[in-house]
């Protein structure tokens, strides 16, 4: 696999991430941390955006950090784990109701049986 693809496999957000942390560690945890070592260790196990790396955490802290294995040291995974922690919730996109009821104006048959016509009769 080449180097240069590994970002290009994971979310941005993942990849982000991961730069948002080296840039606020200290600078000899930083030089101890290899970047595309991170980043590739978390492609490995399927971190490939922030949402599945959040429940990997939560779920399986060992894997993740064995994954990332030499690529960084444990004080960068507690890191990018509190980082995790401490995001803003994202919203959740806003998902069609299941079942809409009927708006008034004689279109409910038709509305619910989209193969259902409406026809009126005048007497």
């Amino acid at each position: 696999m080449l180097l240069a693809s590994i970002p290009a496999m994971l979310g941005e957000d993942v990849e982000e991430l991961v730069d948002t942390v080296l840039a606020s560690v200290p600078s000899a945890l930083r030089d101890a941390c290899d970047r595309v070592g991170i980043l590739s260790g978390l492609l490995g196990v399927g971190a490939v955006n922030v949402q599945t790396l959040t429940d990997m955490f939560t779920e399986d802290y060992a894997e993740v950090k064995a994954a990332i294995g030499s690529a960084a040291k444990p004080a960068f995974v507690a890191t990018l784990k509190a980082a995790l922690r401490d995001r803003p919730a994202t919203p959740a996109t806003p998902q069609p109701a299941a079942f809409q009821m009927p708006r008034a104006g004689g279109q409910a048959e038709a509305e619910l049986r989209p193969e259902a016509a409406v026809v009126t009769v005048k007497r």
